[in-house]
């Protein structure tokens, strides 16, 4: 089935939909048109998850091309308003759902010590909070973290880590990719995730 991902079908942030992805009923946050090597690739929606096919109440965040996604109908969302407001609980949670979304990390194993990475952590808070590969590669060099920087660990699950995070919304003016969140730690096997509330300039 071809889908058109450009096409925002009357969708605004604030609208509950149902998605031929992911099951349920979820209500869009944030919109953000998304590029792949400086080219377009369409409409992305922040979904904020409420319900399941069977209106059972349920909280999750994804993420979706418009292309999947259709508005409910009148009824559905007269069904979803009216739970709600005879479930002031459960609406205090849904709204209260931090806005996790997964992103891309790329990661850098350190070979460094303890002592060391304090030291670096705050060096790493004179980046601006949007910067480009060629702007992180020239302040790691600058810094003199480079030299300690490698692409692979014989004990990855304990090493340390250094973790820069990208989206496919988050580009400059000329449409490159722009990285944010640099952080030390140990991020082997984990989900990368942004908060959109604190990374939403785009």
């Amino acid at each position: 089935m071809e889908i058109d991902v450009f096409d925002l079908k009357g969708i605004e942030v604030g609208n509950w939909i149902e998605s031929e992805y992911f099951k349920g009923y979820f209500r869009v946050d944030y919109i953000k048109e998304c590029y792949r090597e400086r080219n377009p690739i369409g409409y992305q929606l922040f979904l904020r998850k409420g319900f399941t096919p069977k209106m059972k109440f349920m909280v999750d965040t994804k993420m979706c091309h418009v292309g999947w996604c259709k508005k409910v109908s009148e009824e559905k969302l007269l069904e979803i308003e009216n739970f709600f407001a005879e479930n002031p609980d459960k609406k205090q949670k849904f709204d209260n759902l931090p806005p996790l979304y997964p992103c891309y990390p790329h990661n850098y194993f350190l070979n460094i010590t303890e002592e060391q990475v304090k030291e670096y952590e705050a060096k790493l808070k004179d980046l601006p909070k949007y910067f480009t590969i060629n702007k992180f590669n020239k302040f790691v060099e600058q810094i003199g973290l480079r030299k300690f920087m490698r692409n692979n660990s014989k004990d990855p699950k304990n090493a340390i880590m250094l973790t820069i995070c990208s989206e496919d919304w988050t580009v400059d003016s000329d449409k490159n990719r722009l990285y944010c969140n640099p952080h030390i730690g140990n991020a082997y096997g984990k989900l990368a995730m942004l908060n959109l509330e604190e990374y939403n300039e785009f």
